[in-house]
Parts: C-alpha cells; structure tokens; sequence
C-alpha cells in the first residue's frame, strides 16, 4: 500500500507499507502527475517489500511508463527513493540508468537512509533538470 504522506511546498512524500507491485507505483504516480505535481518527491519505501517488477522486463516496463506519464508534466525536479533492504536499493539502482536512457527529464536518487535523501531534495537547484550546482572554482 502506498499512501500520499504529505504535501508542503516544493515536496511531495508518499510511504509505502507491505507489499507494493509495480502496478501500485504506477497508478499512484499518475494520480501525482494529474494534480499540480511539485518539484520534489520522496518515496519513503523503507516499510515496504517491492513485488512483481525485479526481472529485466519489469524494469523496463516501470522505466517507459514512468517516462510516458511524466511528459509535459514534470520536466524538472528530483526524486528520492528510499528502500531499506538490499534487494529494493538493488531494484531502484537498476532503474535509474534506465530512467536516463529513456529521457526522463527529473534527476532519481536511491537511498538507505530518509535523512540524507531529504537533505539531497532540499540542495539548491540548478537551472537545468535540478541537478544541485557545481562549487565555483577560481
């Protein structure tokens, strides 16, 4: 189950809980991108067990259809993804590349800990994707 946690600002939260197919985090980021979507999110999956998406097909079916939703939606921003298990930083490891090869315009991170995934969220932006800025040099 996923659950929209909480909206404030620029930042998006959803917490998921139990088993959580791929077909849930479709739906529930398309119900995300027909609102006003904000330009940060975090899914908070650490209580959740990810199901039915691990193998190749499933990735790739995950990475189009999130490109697809996001088109003309949210062109950019960052995304956090928080697992507690191996296997769940594993699968959002495997995906991220994917995001990239298939033009998703918004930066995604994977991360064990949901302290250090806010304080990425919350770096300051560039103008370009949201990527966080370079320090100058001189």
């Amino acid at each position: 189950m996923i659950r929209l946690h909480g909206r404030g600002g620029e930042l998006t939260t959803f917490v998921g809980r139990g088993h959580v197919s791929r077909g849930e985090l479709l739906e529930t980021y398309s119900s995300f991108l027909l609102r006003t979507p904000t330009r940060l999110v975090l899914w908070d999956l650490r209580r959740a067990k990810l199901t039915g998406g691990g193998d190749d097909h499933g990735i790739w079916e995950l990475t189009v259809m999130a490109a697809l939703l996001a088109r003309g939606r949210r062109t950019t921003g960052r995304t956090a993804i928080v697992c507690s298990s191996a296997e769940d930083l594993g699968l959002a490891r495997t995906l991220l590349p994917r995001l990239r090869i298939v033009g998703y315009p918004v930066l995604v991170k994977e991360f064990a800990d949901v302290q250090t995934a806010r304080s990425w969220l919350m770096e300051e932006p560039t103008e370009q994707g949201g990527a966080p800025r370079a320090p100058a040099t001189r």
